[in-house]
């Protein structure tokens, strides 16, 4: 009976993961974009065309130890491009120089 009942709690387990991974999507005047916090993924997609993804291995996290909440936003670095998406903003620089934003239209 404690295999049948370990085994249940283990696929319950396994099939609510998924669910607690929240996306969240916002639609901007140039594109949709899409975070996932709990996989540090990020993807944007331009309704002129062409989309990104950048996995985990990108994502940089917030080093403010002093004052974790000062941290207001989600970056990914890939190469000379710094990607960070903040409230309902999206903002891409290359070499410390912003080439590219978006936001939900007010």
């Amino acid at each position: 009976m404690w295999k049948q009942a370990s085994l249940a709690s283990i696929i319950t387990i396994l099939v609510a993961i998924p669910a607690l991974s929240k996306p969240y999507s916002f639609t901007g005047r140039k594109g949709v974009y899409t975070t996932d916090a709990d996989r540090n993924t990020y993807r944007g997609c331009l309704f002129s065309g062409g989309c990104i993804t950048l996995g985990s291995k990108y994502y940089k996290p917030c080093m403010n130890k002093t004052e974790p909440d000062a941290c207001e936003g989600f970056t990914w670095k890939r190469g000379e491009y710094i990607y960070f998406v903040y409230d309902d903003n999206i903002s891409v620089s290359k070499n410390g120089k912003t080439i590219f934003s978006d936001s939900v239209p007010r």
